[in-house]
């Protein structure tokens, strides 16, 4: 889905909202556009999403990718690389982040 991010920035999120079967009582699925469905997906997600000890959990999110990979539940058509710009007289310091825009404290107006 293009102009998708994750907002918690946690990987368990694009398994919620991107590859787990729609199901609009819970909002799981809800950017699942090409409507794949795995139970298995579905299942490890939440459970997942309930583990504490962070290498089962990243064992298990692991499990997922390698199910959602192997399905085809995904076929990528583009990656945005980082890009942004500024008019003349604006500089940005050159920076790499998460959400991909530059904070306003990096911003410098000559």
């Amino acid at each position: 889905m293009i102009g998708w991010h994750s907002d918690t920035e946690d990987s368990a999120n694009f398994y919620e909202f991107l590859a787990m079967t729609p199901d609009q009582s819970t909002g799981m699925g809800v950017y699942n556009s090409g409507n794949y469905s795995s139970s298995y997906v579905d299942q490890m997600t939440v459970k997942a999403n309930m583990e504490t000890d962070s290498n089962k959990r990243a064992k298990m999110l692991q499990d997922i990718e390698a199910k959602v990979f192997q399905d085809a539940g995904f076929i990528p058509l583009h990656w945005q690389n980082l890009a942004w710009a500024a008019r003349k007289g604006v500089n940005v310091d050159p920076i790499v982040n998460a959400l991909n825009f530059p904070y306003l404290g990096d911003l410098v107006v000559d």
